[in-house]
């Protein structure tokens, strides 16, 4: 193949392209900058070929459909939290990937860490450190450092060894087939959010969005759908359009009042109250025309299980200090026992600060999660808010303490019986293709 590492000219495209229809398996990953805008702004994308990287440089005068093309094929795609990339790679080349294969999902479906980065899961499988100096650089500028050239081969080489050892890890545990349906499932989100947005996902963003009416439920998303669609219109980030803040304080409200209302009720600043208060008025009246939208069902209770029961201490509830960091208040809610935790206060910390504070490595005491069909299921404590914590004994079974949660439910009447398990879905034909690589040293 008659290409060089920087892929700047079309025929060089051309010849890199082919290479990759032919390919069982390719490394690829993206390099973007999104500070201020709401679209990503292309600077690279990295490809590798068995021990190859190739470099294409998307700011030259290129028509990259063909790769587009190319990467709806057969050839597995290896990428690490590839969300963002499906997003770039979409407005590059108008098309959305498929046959993909995501490190950071297939580790998550082995092991309780659910967003393990790239350099921590490189140090865990291949004992090897990953350096991630240039990640915040910008990669718009030109020419790219050499530290730049560096870290942008060795971020999309690791991805074939790490793909190799994931799938003999997932055909071990007999759960190949569910990355399989995992893939396939963000496959089928992505063809509806990356065309028309993720409506959903962003009115799920609100923990508190159970406790609105069904007149405040429908406020919220309209609201919701205008910030979308101005963020994507001026190009701007969602929070410099509208605060997640102001637009739940709105969509309680009900109406917008006048200017300094806005500003000192609400939360806007004095440029968006004069640029944006007449279409807020707008999108309320278009709320209330368009009728009520049921809110989401309140939280389910949590029961601690196993070590973390033997925390359970009698007193009093013990708010967190509201006015700590929401760092601060993880921290403090970790180290507390959970019964003693004042899961109906304000103080527990936002969904983002909890999401923040897990990227750091905080461990999250784990609790059992009664779902709706009366199991119980484990779940992190600082997934869930304001939701009643119930003492489960320590080494009790799981129906045991999804029988406990729902006796001690606040509603009367017996609780519904559990649904007969459903047989497993089978794979979709157009699921990705991957398999397991033939059988290698043990690991």
């Amino acid at each position: 193949m008659s290409v060089s590492g920087w892929i700047n000219q079309q025929s060089q495209l051309d010849a890199l392209v082919a290479a990759v229809e032919n390919a069982t398996t390719i490394g690829l990953d993206t390099e973007f900058v999104r500070v201020s805008t709401f679209h990503p702004k292309p600077g690279l994308i990295q490809i590798a070929l068995d021990h190859d990287a190739f470099l294409i440089d998307p700011l030259a005068d290129l028509d990259l459909k063909a790769l587009g093309h190319a990467l709806t094929g057969t050839t597995v795609s290896i990428l690490h939290a590839a969300q963002e990339d499906y997003e770039v790679l979409f407005r590059l080349t108008g098309s959305i990937l498929s046959s993909v294969f995501d490190t950071q999902v297939a580790y998550a479906l082995l092991d309780d860490k659910i967003s393990l980065s790239l350099s921590g899961l490189v140090a865990k499988l291949l004992g090897k450190e990953l350096s991630k100096e240039q990640t915040r650089s910008d990669w718009t500028r030109r020419p790219l450092s050499e530290a730049q050239y560096v870290y942008a081969k060795e971020d999309v080489l690791v991805l074939g060894p790490i793909y190799e050892i994931l799938c003999r890890r997932l055909e071990q545990a007999g759960r190949l087939d569910w990355m399989r349906e995992e893939m396939q499932s963000i496959q089928e989100r992505n063809a509806t959010s990356l065309v028309d947005g993720d409506l959903e996902t962003q009115v799920q963003k609100f923990g508190n969005a159970w406790r609105l009416s069904p007149e405040g439920m429908s406020r919220l998303v309209h609201l919701v759908q205008w910030r979308e669609d101005a963020a994507r219109r001026v190009d701007k980030p969602r929070k410099h359009v509208l605060g997640d803040q102001s637009l739940f304080s709105l969509a309680v409200a009900g109406r917008v009042g006048r200017h300094h209302q806005l500003v000192s009720q609400h939360g806007l600043t004095d440029k968006q109250a004069d640029r944006f208060g007449s279409q807020l008025k707008r999108v309320l009246a278009d709320a209330l025309e368009a009728g009520m939208i049921a809110p989401p069902p309140p939280p389910l209770p949590l029961m601690a299980t196993g070590p973390e029961a033997d925390r359970l201490l009698p007193g009093p509830p013990l708010p967190l200090n509201p006015r700590a960091g929401g760092a601060k208040r993880c921290r403090a809610a970790s180290r507390r026992p959970i019964s003693r935790l004042d899961s109906s206060s304000s103080s527990l910390p936002s969904r983002c600060t909890r999401l923040r504070f897990r990227r750091r490595g905080s461990a999250a005491p784990e609790l059992a999660l009664r779902s709706r069909a009366g199991s119980a299921r484990r779940a992190p404590l600082f997934r869930t808010r304001r939701r009643q914590l119930l003492p489960c004994p320590a080494g009790a079974s799981a129906a045991a303490a999804a029988a406990a949660a729902v006796s001690s439910r606040p509603f009367h009447g017996p609780a519904p019986a559990p649904p007969a398990p459903a047989p497993p879905a089978p794979v979709p034909a157009s699921a990705s293709s991957f398999a397991a690589p033939a059988p290698a040293e043990p690991f």
